[in-house]
């Protein structure tokens, strides 16, 4: 057999060499058993093309020309490496990876498709962007037509959320995504919109969350004058000087709160207002009290001296509370940091609010 091979090479050369007609191979098998090769001068085979079609070069292949390399049911190898001198600019692996050291070029109508994504350290797109580092950025268009959208898309490849280029941002649900709400950024009243109503689901808590007013005690004849100079003109509420914290008038200026109704899991502020007379305000200090655990609120302070016959206003400060097993109590505590001077109370409110 080989040298029947050996004669049909050297009649391929002759044949090729003396006409411009097909030159044919015949072996004598159509599964791959035997095989037309090319051996070295120590009769070792470097190339050969078996009875299956099937090709193997020992060696490196070279092809040359304008059409290069075409292929219809793709390439099977252990690895595919291209070089430039002694330099590997392009891999592919036995499991798939292709590895490019310099610029991948992708022409065509279809671009480029992949089904599990495609991970790299810079990606730049002809026109429309995605960068990757320490920002992602995607460049979605460049004649600012709006006519084009980043889309997050489900298994079953329906739409379920979109950003559009000028921002609006388009939230989605099992439904997919309406085109007619959507949030977006309003620059010249320095406010974010919303394109339709809002209904939250569970508490808005901060600086701007509503507010839920609870009165404590009712209002108060006032007072003439504070004590050593004159009764109070309602002696059943008296004057104070504590210097320490303590309830004020806690039958008459208490009530009760239930966290969860401001907070689902039972955060939120609050902060005391209080309406006194004092004979120095700069000295009265005052808080709010959960009677159920005895835990005290941040200080509120007043200000000035005399308050006068009317009293007036001081502010608190906003102080954090948590709890879910039931209402608790609240009680408004007072002292003066100066027991000389004497304080008392005529109204009282909290403010509640859910906190974040």
């Amino acid at each position: 057999m080989k040298r029947i091979l050996e004669s049909c090479f050297v009649l391929f050369l002759f044949l090729n060499l003396s006409f411009a007609a097909d030159v044919e191979v015949k072996l004598t098998t159509n599964d791959g058993t035997t095989k037309f090769a090319v051996q070295d001068s120590g009769a070792i085979d470097v190339a050969g093309i078996d009875s299956d079609g099937n090709m193997i070069l020992e060696g490196t292949a070279t092809i040359k020309g304008a059409k290069g390399l075409k292929t219809t049911y793709g390439i099977t190898a252990g690895t595919i490496t291209l070089n430039s001198g002694a330099a590997n600019v392009a891999t592919i692996d036995s499991n798939g990876n292709m590895i490019l050291e310099g610029t991948a070029t992708i022409k065509g109508a279809k671009g480029l498709k992949t089904t599990y994504g495609i991970t790299a350290g810079t990606i730049t797109l002809t026109a429309k962007k995605l960068l990757s580092g320490n920002t992602v950025a995607i460049q979605l268009d460049t004649d600012n037509n709006e006519t084009v959208s980043f889309q997050i898309l489900s298994s079953d490849g329906n739409e379920k959320a979109r950003i559009d280029e000028d921002g609006k941002i388009f939230p989605g649900s099992s439904f997919g995504v309406s085109n007619v709400r959507y949030i977006y950024d309003d620059t010249t009243n320095y406010a974010t919109r919303f394109s339709s109503n809002v209904y939250v689901s569970g508490a808005y808590g901060g600086a701007y969350a509503p507010i839920t007013v609870y009165p404590m005690g009712p209002t108060r004849d006032n007072h003439t004058a504070v004590a050593g100079i004159a009764a109070p003109a309602d002696s059943t509420i008296g004057w104070s000087n504590n210097a320490a914290y303590a309830d004020w008038q806690y039958r008459i200026y208490s009530t009760f709160i239930d966290a969860t109704d401001h907070s689902p899991i039972g955060k939120i502020q609050i902060k005391v207002h209080v309406q006194i007379r004092t004979n120095w305000g700069g000295d009265f200090r005052f808080r709010p009290r959960d009677a159920n655990t005895d835990t005290g609120g941040s200080d509120g302070s007043g200000s000035g001296g005399e308050t006068g016959t009317d009293g007036v206003w001081f502010e608190g400060t906003w102080s954090d509370f948590t709890f879910t097993d039931s209402p608790h109590e609240f009680r408004l505590q007072a002292y003066m940091t100066n027991t000389a001077n004497y304080y008392c109370i005529y109204k009282a409110i909290l403010l509640v609010r859910a906190k974040l």
